[in-house]
């Protein structure tokens, strides 16, 4: 299986939101590229899913609050 890097490079209004949501995948990915050194190849690919869905989470609300103009509406949650 192949390492999984998280990317922190990007900006956004909702800082301390994003560096949560950074800090759980960073978390997320640490433990199943543990799980693959391990050998245990189910846990890993669910925590596979798990980095995909945080991504998707934070482009989702990065992108809806792009759209709407108003980063204070989907900062909170």
């Amino acid at each position: 299986m192949k390492r999984i890097k998280v990317n922190t490079q990007t900006s956004t209004a909702c800082e301390p939101v994003r560096e949560q949501f950074l800090a759980l995948m960073r978390m997320v990915a640490f433990a199943r590229n543990d799980a693959a050194a391990l050998g245990a190849d189910f846990p890993a690919y669910c925590l596979d899913v798990a980095v995909s869905a945080l991504l998707s989470e934070l482009r989702t609300r990065e992108t809806s609050t792009r759209s709407e103009g108003a980063m204070e509406v989907r900062c909170d949650g």
